[in-house]
């Protein structure tokens, strides 16, 4: 591959995105942009023990009881979520479990400001900032104690390194950043993926044939190699870790991973990604073409591990900033006139807005309400009751007091380990049964095995609460049974 100063494509020849560069500096768009979404992000905090931990949060608090085994993938996300929680409470509560992550998730949106800074006018990085902010998903997982934000913050960080490089024609900034990429992976596997996108990004602008700043083929031709090695070095691992999830979940299905995606990305931003991808393709900048590629290359792999595993939205969220950036790129076009781009922003922002008020509201932070049910069964409980569930880790953490065992719980019992033949059992013993369970797992038994467990709860119990969550398109509900 030739240098790039063969194309005749200097730096110089390249327009600056959105408004010169006077214009630039004072845009006071850009600043109430930026201001509102670093302020709007502070809804992170709000409400961040109001929700119950729901089953992932409490799979942290028992995964991290297990690091010291060295059975886990990626030990340090557990440890740092839940180490930082206990450097303020022994048995930390589920606001301390979440702070890390909620830190981690408002510095993703300055990261994410100056990541793509680079890429696209001061207008469209702050309202890709926004975006972010606004994001109900984003939002969640910022409120989860779980290190999805922490592998976000460090992708974005190196993200802003790699392109600063790139961009720049210096290939030690680029090297850097994609070490920084490369570590988030200890958080959580996905971070690696980017490491490949960035790669595979880097060459489509050329591929596109788009005007590319001077240096920028050779410095992403050279960071191939320490790239390359780096994955090599990280490959054993990355393997053992897909071997390991194709085996936990095996069950394929790569319209779940799709349906996931369309619904947490909300159909708003979906629909400014189409528009920005079809801005990209057909004005074909550089920092376009390389919005667009980095997320097209993640989607497409997950895709591709969609169809021997089930994956779920959650392993794009590091890449999520770029469908951000991609989606208010399109400030940046020449298409748009420019008393229209605030509405193109409002338009976006908006339906996400609305989304972050149900999410604080009726749908109970997106999360069944364990919490309320464990607590309901523990006032009710007898002494010598059985009392088993969904989640059971969830409700070892409600029911077993100052020392719970997570790893192998003793206030309650996985719902799993009795059914179907529980019933039968029961039916010739003399014992009260509690049950705490969502519908929906009555769906994934098989038909004979549903119509056991349905003929014993109508029969032999009782439904005594509901926890209802109003939210559509998803069910969250829980029931508690007892039978007497």
């Amino acid at each position: 591959m030739t240098d790039s100063r063969s194309d005749n494509a200097l730096e110089d020849d390249i327009p600056a995105p959105g408004p010169s560069g006077e214009v630039e500096v004072r845009d006071p768009v850009a600043f109430w942009l930026l201001g509102l979404g670093l302020v709007l992000g502070l809804l992170r905090f709000f409400k961040l023990g109001e929700w119950s931990l729901w089953m992932d949060e409490a799979l942290t608090l028992t995964d991290a009881q297990r690091i010291a085994d060295g059975g886990l993938h990626n030990p340090i996300g557990y440890g740092l979520v839940v180490g930082f929680a206990q450097l303020f409470s022994e048995h930390p509560s589920e606001a301390l479990l979440r702070l890390l992550p909620a830190l981690a998730g408002w510095a993703c949106l300055p990261l994410s400001y100056w990541a793509f800074r680079p890429l696209l006018s001061r207008r469209a990085a702050a309202g890709a900032t926004l975006l972010l902010a606004l994001s109900p998903w984003h939002l969640f997982w910022s409120q989860s104690a779980r290190f999805y934000t922490l592998a976000q913050a460090l992708c974005l960080m190196g993200t802003g390194v790699f392109v600063r490089g790139l961009w720049g024609g210096r290939l030690r900034p680029a090297t850097v950043g994609i070490s920084l990429v490369l570590a988030s992976a200890l958080f959580h596997i996905s971070g690696a993926l980017v490491v490949g996108a960035l790669l595979v990004a880097s060459f489509a602008p050329r591929l596109m044939k788009s005007q590319r700043p001077r240096g920028f083929d050779s410095t992403a031709l050279r960071v191939c190699l320490p790239a390359m090695l780096l994955l090599l070095c990280v490959s054993p691992w990355a393997l053992g870790w897909l071997q390991h999830h194709i085996e936990q979940k095996p069950n394929a299905d790569l319209l779940h991973f799709i349906l996931t995606c369309c619904y947490f990305f909300g159909p708003s931003l979906l629909a400014g990604c189409v528009y920005g991808a079809w801005v990209a393709m057909g004005e074909r900048s550089a920092s376009q073409v390389f919005l667009l590629a980095a997320p097209f290359t993640v989607l497409s792999a997950l895709s591709l591990v969609g169809l021997r595993a089930l994956v779920s939205a959650q392993y794009a969220f590091c890449i999520f900033p770029f469908l951000c950036a991609l989606a208010a790129g399109a400030i940046d076009s020449r298409t748009i006139p420019s008393r229209l781009r605030s509405a193109w922003m409002l338009v976006l922002a908006l339906p996400l807005l609305a989304g972050d008020f149900l999410y604080l509201t009726s749908r109970e932070g997106e999360r069944p309400r364990w919490r309320e049910a464990w607590e309901y069964v523990a006032s009710q409980r007898e002494p010598g009751d059985l009392v088993i569930g969904m989640g059971a880790q969830v409700g070892e953490h409600y029911l077993g007091g100052r020392n719970p065992s997570l790893r192998m719980p003793r206030s309650s019992y996985p719902l799993g380990v009795f059914f179907p033949d529980g019933p039968k059992r029961w039916k010739r013993h003399e014992r009260s049964v509690w049950m705490v369970m969502r519908p929906l797992w009555l769906d994934g038994l098989s038909a004979k095995d549903k119509d056991v467990v349905e003929r014993w709860l109508i029969e032999d119990c009782r439904l005594v609460r509901r926890f209802p969550v109003e939210m559509e398109g998803r069910d969250l509900d829980l029931e508690v049974w007892r039978r007497e």
